[in-house]
């Protein structure tokens, strides 16, 4: 009895003297059918053929078939925890206009029941937050159970770049790539990061691996694209446009390519006429109103493009998530009409969230 009072004694004191804090919480095993197991693996393989942004005719079809398989691993297995985060996530993919929401919630909360750190329906729960508050108490659960695997990476990642934590962001992407080398969400996470970043060339270097992964992923070559403009690698720009202006490809992202080749090729003039001609003839084709802006801020006409940034503000549409980056020019960033907009109420409200998330995830260590 004695030494059971001790061992409890120990153990609980053990952190603070040694400094060696408990592994976190690992659920306990369940017993799986073989077949059951099987088939959530399948359903992983074809999940992970998912695209994101520029969804193929191939790439929805495999994750309509890994939510089907997805759903019968949770009915066959309902205490399997991974299932139902997986299913969570599937539906949150194929999600269209909320009406799944009530599906993505139960089988959310049934995973996070099953297994609170469950590093998948962390990710789920950060990325279908209803406010920022909830994201951010997601992303330390996450953060606090340790970045150890790809999908604990890539949920870390996304709270990162949802809150325009990009200097965070870039290190949890690489190690989700060391993790997942043959994952193309991977990658071309990594690629929107350095872009965010004006890290034009390890973007073009990213595209590679992205593209050798799915080749003719139209919002990767977008972003290869804008950054080999940058790099006045303008022949290798062109030949990235000429893909992403076929049939089929949402105009915008042609657009943007097309904008930035003209911007470091033949100057200032030629861009800003090019959107003026584009929002003549076919206004969607420039993308949103904040899309124009971010144009426009790279060029002399900080004007127009702060009367864009002032009708999105305005816009139920606005996304507080959007920051410049550092590709915006600083020129433009400190532009009087600028400053003045990031003092607008809903713009103070954003950036006083993104300073929370910021103290707050930096107090839970890895």
């Amino acid at each position: 009895y004695l030494s059971e009072i001790a061992e409890s004694i120990a153990r609980a004191l053990a952190p603070t003297l040694t400094g060696v804090h408990p592994k976190p919480h690992v659920p306990k095993p369940i017993r799986i059918d073989p077949n059951v197991y099987r088939d959530y693996l399948q359903a992983q393989f074809y999940f992970d053929q998912r695209l994101g942004e520029g969804e193929t005719t191939a790439s929805k079809a495999a994750v309509a078939t890994a939510l089907a398989l997805f759903r019968k691993v949770a009915t066959a297995a309902p205490g399997f925890a991974d299932a139902q985060a997986g299913l969570a996530h599937a539906l949150l993919v194929m999600e269209k206009g909320r009406e799944l929401e009530d599906q993505i919630q139960h089988a959310l909360h049934s995973a996070l029941a099953l297994d609170p750190e469950n590093p998948e329906a962390l990710t789920v729960a950060i990325d279908d937050a209803n406010d920022w508050n909830t994201a951010i108490k997601y992303a330390a659960i996450l953060k606090r159970g340790g970045i150890r695997t790809a999908v604990a990476a890539e949920g870390m990642s996304d709270a990162y770049f949802t809150f325009n934590l990009l200097d965070d962001a870039r290190p949890v992407s690489l190690q989700w790539v060391k993790f997942d080398p043959f994952s193309f969400e991977a990658w071309h996470s990594l690629v929107n990061i350095d872009f965010a970043l004006a890290r034009y060339a390890d973007a073009v270097s990213d595209s590679d691996k992205a593209l050798a992964l799915h080749p003719d992923d139209p919002t990767t070559l977008q972003y290869r694209c804008v950054s080999l403009a940058y790099l006045k690698r303008i022949a290798q720009a062109k030949a990235a446009l000429t893909i992403i202006s076929q049939s089929g490809i949402p105009k915008p992202l042609a657009t943007h390519c097309q904008f930035f080749i003209l911007l470091n090729s033949e100057g200032d003039k030629a861009a800003i006429a090019f959107v003026n001609s584009v929002l003549a003839h076919d206004p969607k084709g420039a993308g949103g109103i904040g899309d124009v802006g971010f144009m426009l801020s790279h060029t002399s006409a900080t004007g127009e493009a702060m009367d864009y940034y002032e009708k999105a503000l305005r816009s139920d549409r606005f996304i507080f998530g959007f920051y410049p980056g550092r590709s915006a020019p600083q020129s433009f960033l400190n532009s009087p009409r600028w400053v003045a907009f990031t003092q607008e109420p809903k713009y103070r409200a954003w950036a006083a969230v993104r300073e929370k998330a910021k103290a707050e995830l930096s107090k839970v260590k890895l």
